[in-house]
């Protein structure tokens, strides 16, 4: 699938420790798959500024990660601290 149909995004509140420990495990998450995890850039939206696409992606807690890819979605809640299944779930993505 071209890695524009893909989307990877982590809704947060900016500051707090949830947030920070989220943010941190999906960036060492990717750097751990290395070059493959290049073909998708995660977006990371503040859901007090950008209410609008967490309204959209049907997010009422946070932190959340969403990854689509064509008709492949799948949803993480909370820190991502479960390392096999962020993995699980960004080769998921790469793959679908």
């Amino acid at each position: 699938m071209n890695k524009e149909h893909r989307h990877l995004r982590l809704y947060v509140v900016t500051g707090t420790s949830n947030s920070i420990r989220a943010e941190q495990n999906l960036m060492s998450a990717l750097a751990h798959i290395g070059e493959p995890a290049k073909a998708i850039q995660p977006e990371i939206i503040d859901v007090l500024v950008g209410s609008g696409k967490a309204t959209g992606d049907g997010v009422i807690v946070t932190p959340t990660l969403i990854g689509v890819s064509g008709a492949w979605r799948q949803i993480i809640l909370g820190d991502l601290s479960d390392k096999k299944r962020l993995l699980l779930f960004l080769h998921s993505l790469l793959s679908a």
